[in-house]
């Protein structure tokens, strides 16, 4: 609230700020004021149109309100001008999913691996990885996947999580680390029910 507030004053003061309603536009997503955040990144984006970092938060906003084609094509342009940056990627990827486009999610992950520096040991692009797999039915396949992302996320520290989620709360941190590893545990179940 202390931030929004005082962001807000400093749109106030001088509306033509950049990165004023970029960070309210996070700030109000990460609240759930999902028509707030979306009306502060749009003008963001009409104001600045060369800072693409403004349609990650965009695509993200779109992902919480559904509309998964706008979100498809912020994180399409996004990951066109961040191609080392995984998360782009991620959330491509996750879109493309939840669209039932397995096999183009599975091509944007691949593709990730190619660009992406480490991105071998990134435990994120993996589940992805094995959740595109499984949904096209390559179990074996999802099954390596989803193991190579347990074991990297057991790796995870603290300081990686927040840098990966730095809008959420850092209490939460060492429960989210382990909701993640339960739930990769579980891909890994499922992909060898399935096999």
């Amino acid at each position: 609230r202390k931030a929004a507030t005082s962001y807000e004053l400093a749109l106030q003061l001088d509306p033509a700020t950049q990165l004023v309603r970029y960070q309210l536009a996070r700030i109000y997503f990460v609240d759930g004021q999902l028509d707030r955040a979306l009306a502060h990144i749009n003008t963001e984006l009409i104001l600045f149109p060369y800072n693409p970092r403004s349609l990650y938060v965009r695509g993200l906003i779109y992902i919480s309100v559904d509309n998964l084609s706008a979100a498809e094509e912020d994180f399409r342009n996004f990951v066109a001008w961040a191609p080392a940056e995984w998360g782009g990627y991620n959330d491509l990827a996750f879109v493309l999913a939840k669209e039932g486009k397995y096999a183009e999610s599975e091509a944007v992950i691949m593709e990730a691996m190619q660009k992406v520096p480490d991105a071998k040991d990134i435990p994120w692009l993996w589940n992805s990885l094995g959740l595109a797999q499984l949904n096209r039915l390559h179990y074996i396949d999802a099954e390596a996947s989803f193991t190579r992302a347990l074991a990297l996320s057991r790796e995870v520290t603290p300081k990686q999580w927040r840098r990966a989620y730095s809008g959420n709360d850092p209490a939460s941190i060492e429960a989210s680390i382990k909701a993640f590893q339960a739930a990769i545990e579980a891909n890994v179940s499922l992909a060898q029910a399935k096999k």
